[in-house]
């Protein structure tokens, strides 16, 4: 994941939050430490343009993982 394919439409948009959300193929949605490390990171690029992360949420098959149910969305 580039963040800057990730930033783009949000800065076109001028999106002031955004979720991101993406699914793990395997079906099981419990987070990856890429997962961990990515959130962060565009966590951080999205604080230096002004735009708030309210969720990233991974789909699963019958389930799902949200960053920020989980107490673990990191703050920019």
């Amino acid at each position: 994941v580039q963040p800057r394919e990730v930033m783009k439409p949000l800065v076109l948009c001028s999106a002031a939050a955004a979720v991101l959300v993406h699914n793990h193929p395997s079906g099981t949605p419990d987070p990856s430490s890429e997962d961990h490390a990515i959130t962060e990171r565009l966590t951080k690029v999205c604080d230096l343009l002004g735009i708030t992360i309210l969720d990233h949420v991974i789909v699963g098959v019958g389930r799902h993982f949200s960053f920020a149910d989980a107490g673990q969305l990191p703050s920019g």
